[in-house]
C-alpha cells in the first residue's frame, strides 16, 4: 500500500494534467524547466509519475528537456566571459515546435533561493537575454494563448533548508534579501526609472533582459485573508509567494 506522501503526489499530478494543463487525449506533452534555478533532475519522481499519467491519460508522446542549475553556476564561474551569448538552439526550436502544433507544455519551478547571488550579475543578464531572444517566437505564441500552458513548483533541498531552518540539525542558513525597498517610475507605458536601497543593479539589468521586461505585465489583488498570507512565511518562490499580497509583475507576468 503507498504511503499518504505517495497518494497525495498522485493527486497533486492529477491536478497539474486535468485541471492546471487541461491535457487532451491525442496530444503530445513537453516537460521543462519555467526558470534556470530549477533542479529538475532532483524532481525525477515527480517527472516520472506526471509521464506515467499522461501516457494514461492518451497523450500520444511525452518528452522531458532536463536541466541542472549547477552546470549555469560552473558555466558562469568558468567560462569564457565572451561566451554568453552562444545558446542551444535545439532548445528553444523544441518549444516552438510543440507549441506551433498545439501540444501541451508543462513548466516546473522550484527554485534554490541564493544559488547565483555571488555571481557575476552582467553574465547572467546576458545570459538571460540571449534566452529571451531566442525563445521570442515561443513567447509570442505563449502570449496569445497559441497552446495549453502551465507553471507548477515543487520543493527542492536548497529551498527546504533556507525557508525551514527549523528543520536542519544545526547552522541554519542566513536569510538574503536580493532586492529591498524599490521604486519604479513608470512613463508611456514603460519603467522610465528604478531605484532600490539594495539590489538597484540586479533590478535595473532584469529590466534590461528585452524590449517586454519594462512594461506592466499583471496587476493582482490578493486579500490579506489569503492562505499563503496567513501563514506568515516568506517562501522564496514566486509562484507561491504572489498570493500573500497585492503585486504588480513586469514583462509577462
Amino acid at each position: 500500500m503507498s504511503s499518504e506522501f505517495e497518494q497525495n503526489l498522485e493527486k497533486y499530478v492529477e491536478v497539474i494534467l486535468k485541471v492546471g494543463l487541461n491535457l487532451q487525449k491525442g496530444q503530445r506533452l513537453l516537460v521543462g524547466i519555467a526558470d534556470i534555478g530549477t533542479p529538475l533532475l532532483e524532481l525525477a519522481p515527480l517527472v516520472g509519475l506526471i509521464t506515467k499519467r499522461a501516457y494514461q491519460m492518451g497523450a500520444k508522446f511525452v518528452e522531458v528537456i532536463w536541466d541542472d542549475p549547477q552546470l549555469y553556476l560552473i558555466r558562469f564561474q568558468y567560462a569564457p566571459r565572451g561566451s554568453f551569448e552562444e545558446f542551444p538552439t535545439w532548445i528553444s526550436d523544441a518549444y516552438l515546435e510543440f507549441a506551433e502544433k498545439g501540444d501541451a507544455i508543462l513548466l516546473l519551478y522550484a527554485d534554490i533561493p541564493d544559488l547565483f547571488i555571488d555571481q557575476d550579475l552582467e553574465l547572467i543578464a546576458i545570459r538571460r537575454k540571449t534566452e529571451a531572444k531566442h525563445f521570442k517566437p515561443f513567447n509570442d505564441l505563449r502570449s496569445k494563448n497559441a497552446m495549453n500552458l502551465t507553471i507548477v513548483t515543487a520543493p527542492v533541498d536548497g529551498w527546504t533548508d533556507k525557508i525551514f531552518p527549523h528543520l536542519l540539525p544545526d547552522n541554519p542558513l542566513p536569510v538574503e534579501v536580493v532586492i529591498e525597498d524599490f521604486s519604479l517610475t513608470f512613463s508611456k507605458g514603460r519603467v522610465a526609472k528604478a531605484t532600490a536601497k539594495k539590489g538597484e543593479k540586479m533590478l535595473n539589468k532584469k529590466l534590461e533582459i528585452d524590449e517586454d521586461m519594462s512594461r506592466l505585465g499583471e496587476i493582482a489583488l490578493v486579500p490579506h485573508s489569503s492562505p499563503i498570507s496567513q501563514s506568515g512565511i516568506h517562501f522564496y518562490n514566486r509562484l507561491i509567494d504572489e498570493n500573500a499580497s497585492c503585486h504588480i509583475a513586469l514583462g509577462r507576468g
